[in-house]
């Protein structure tokens, strides 16, 4: 990293210049930052746990989906909460050397539960939309059997409180995560 004071050439992890000693931490980007406090291997390790806590979870409340019940949200919502909170107190334990990166490895493995979670679904959605479609095509002649849908008013109040909800859960994971990164800084200097 070059110093803006002296244009001096030091390490990427230098924190005084070795010519003027100027504070280098200051001149380092949020990024280049937040990159020094991750480590990726803590955070993958703590992700297998996290899906070792999915797998429990499905075990546990293994029930409440093939009933069909209407707390199905509820449920996704506080199985993603406890895998980012496990997840992220074994990733702390084993990666973090302050409570910053202990806060930052915990929200770094919520992102990662977040977008590998959305991508999974993403495939399960598209693989459904098609299998449906293919059946609406081959059973398309029987199409006029069926009676004609009717829209309702109250069906957008449950679009809009569907997307708070997942909002909601978005924030709920990234709250649950950063608790159990800190968390697990603690844990470890016991």
């Amino acid at each position: 990293m070059d110093c803006t004071k002296c244009g001096s050439d030091n390490r990427s992890d230098a924190q005084f210049c070795k010519k003027c000693g100027a504070d280098l931490t200051r001149q380092q980007s949020v990024i280049s930052r937040l990159n020094g406090q991750i480590n990726l291997l803590s955070v993958f390790i703590g992700l297998i746990f996290s899906i070792i806590i999915l797998f429990i979870g499905a075990l546990l409340f293994g029930r409440i989906i093939t009933s069909g019940s209407n707390y199905i949200p509820i449920y996704i919502g506080i199985i993603l909460a406890a895998m980012a909170f496990f997840g992220s107190i074994v990733a702390s334990i084993l990666g973090s050397k302050n409570s910053s990166e202990g806060y930052t490895n915990g929200f770094f493995l919520s992102l990662v539960i977040i977008v590998f979670g959305a991508f999974i679904l993403g495939i399960l959605l598209f693989v459904a939309v098609g299998i449906l479609a293919s059946l609406a095509n081959a059973l398309g002649s029987f199409s006029s059997l069926a009676p004609a849908q009717t829209t309702d008013s109250t069906g957008s109040i449950y679009d809009w409180l569907n997307l708070f909800g997942g909002i909601g859960m978005i924030i709920l994971v990234f709250l649950f995560g950063g608790m159990g990164g800190g968390l697990g800084y603690y844990i470890k200097n016991l």
